[in-house]
C-alpha cells in the first residue's frame, strides 16, 4: 500500500492494526498531514474503497479540525482566506488543552458488512441541524459532511452528543486476504 504522508511511518508504528478479535481493528491519529494514510487504510477495509474514500477522509478531517482542534466553521472560514489554516491547526495541536487528543476508529468486519466507526474527542455538534442540508449553495463550510453522506455507504449515523459517526457499507462477505 502507497502511503501519502511521510509522517504516516512513524503514526503506523504506533498505530499498528491491532486486531482486537478475528475482525474488529483499532487506529488511533491526531496529525492532520495523517488523515489521508488513514483514510487509504480504514477504506482499504470496505468492498468499494475508492467509493467510501472520500467520505471517510472528510468525516477523519472534521474529527480533528472541529471536534479534537475546536476549530469553528467561521474560524474555520477565515484561516483558510487568509492561508493560515495550518498554522493554526499546527499551533492548536501544541496547546496543552489539545495536545492529547486523538481521532479514534475502529473498523468492523462482519460476513453482512464492514462498519466503520470515528469518534474525536470534542465536545460534539448539532448534526441533526446540518444532515440533511442541501449543499449545493455555495457556503464556504459544511461540504464535508454531505460529501460523507454521498460516498459509498449505506448508512451514516451519528451518536447523540454529535462526537461519533458510524458508517456501513453491506456487502456479500469476501475475507480480507482474498481481496486484491
Amino acid at each position: 500500500m502507497t502511503l501519502h504522508s511521510s509522517s504516516a511511518n512513524a503514526v503506523l508504528t504506533d498505530m499498528r492494526c491491532l486486531p482486537r478479535s478475528q475482525h474488529r481493528y483499532y487506529l488511533r491519529l491526531k496529525d492532520p498531514n495523517d488523515v489521508y494514510s488513514i483514510a487509504q487504510i480504514t477504506a482499504s477495509f470496505f468492498p468499494n474503497p475508492e467509493g467510501v474514500f472520500t467520505g471517510v477522509y472528510e468525516l477523519l478531517l472534521n474529527a480533528i479540525e472541529h471536534g479534537n482542534l475546536g476549530l469553528g466553521s467561521a474560524d474555520k472560514y477565515m484561516h483558510i482566506r487568509t492561508g493560515t489554516l495550518l498554522t493554526e491547526m499546527e499551533r492548536r495541536l501544541s496547546l496543552p488543552e489539545y495536545a492529547d487528543r486523538t481521532v479514534e476508529v475502529e473498523i468492523i468486519e462482519t460476513t453482512h458488512s464492514v462498519t466503520v466507526s470515528i469518534t474525536d474527542a470534542g465536545n460534539g455538534f448539532d448534526w441533526k441541524s446540518q444532515i440533511y442540508e442541501n449543499h449545493n449553495d455555495t457556503r464556504p463550510h459544511g461540504r464535508g459532511l454531505w460529501i460523507a453522506q454521498q460516498s459509498g455507504f449505506d448508512r451514516v449515523h451519528f451518536n447523540n452528543k454529535g462526537n461519533c459517526v458510524t458508517c456501513i457499507c453491506y456487502r456479500q462477505y469476501m475475507p480480507r486476504d482474498s481481496r486484491h
